[in-house]
């Protein structure tokens, strides 16, 4: 599994065989029983479907994210799953807003890196950090 948030009872339904699904990296699964809603997190792994809800989280900002911000992450979806409003709509909205913030650096990044590569002396250098044109592209090509 990799990418955005993945329902697994409606992923592999109709699949008697599976026995266990590989996570590839990163990844927030959370789990329902009867009664409650669990969340963990795993590095690398495996799931056993079962016949309560499980969804998960593998987006490719969690590969970049601190174990310090993943647990501030982790506690900010432990309240939208107890606040039990909007669950999995609030925990998109979260990663479209980390995700986009990845991506504006990576951007901006890359734009310096062009303006950068014209000069040698290093105070021209901190200077085109500043004047790269981020804020001109970035608001252009994101929404």
């Amino acid at each position: 599994l990799f990418g955005g948030i993945q329902d697994i009872r409606a992923a592999f339904r109709g699949c008697s065989s599976l026995k266990h699904i590989v996570i590839p990296s990163k990844a927030f699964v959370i789990e329902t029983d009867a009664r409650n809603c669990h969340l963990r997190f795993l590095t690398v792994g495996t799931i056993t479907p079962t016949d309560f809800g499980q969804w998960v989280i593998a987006s490719e900002c969690l590969k970049s994210m601190s174990s310090t911000f993943i647990a501030e992450v982790a506690n900010t979806i432990n309240a939208i799953i107890n606040s039990r409003e909007r669950i999995l709509e609030r925990i998109r909205a979260l990663f479209t807003y980390y995700e986009l913030v990845e991506v504006t650096s990576i951007l901006e990044l890359a734009l310096w890196k062009v303006t950068v590569d014209e000069f040698d002396d290093l105070n021209a250098r901190e200077e085109c950090r500043v004047m790269c044109g981020a804020g001109i592209i970035i608001p252009i090509v994101l929404p």
